[in-house]
This record gives structure tokens, C-alpha cells and sequence, in this order.
């Protein structure tokens, strides 16, 4: 990317990233996340619970 990198192609507001992964199958599924959000049953769509970050 030309003049400014990743950080230009990230809007500037709001960054509030998370990083999730789902493993398994049936009853052994697991559902993995960097920033866990509160709650009985994984929802990815909580934006409010994720961190928020400074790109520099």
C-alpha cells in the first residue's frame, strides 16, 4: 500500500477489533476468542465488549 500502509486501509474510528475461531464438532465444539464477551452462549455481534485500539 503507498503512503501510510495498513492503518490507511482501517477506517478511522471506531477500532474495537476482536479475533475468534471455532474448532470442533458436535459436542466438542469450542468457541475461542481474544476477547471473550460475557453471556451464556458465544455472540460475535457485541461490539461494546470488544477493546479498543490506537493504530500508529
Amino acid at each position: 500500500m503507498e503512503g501510510g500502509g495498513a492503518a490507511r486501509a482501517i477506517p478511522s474510528s471506531p477500532r474495537t477489533p476482536n479475533a475468534f475461531a471455532i474448532h470442533g464438532i458436535g459436542d466438542e465444539r469450542r468457541f475461542l476468542a481474544w476477547v471473550p464477551v460475557p453471556g451464556s452462549a458465544p455472540d460475535f455481534h457485541r461490539l461494546h465488549h470488544f477493546p479498543h485500539v490506537e493504530l500508529h
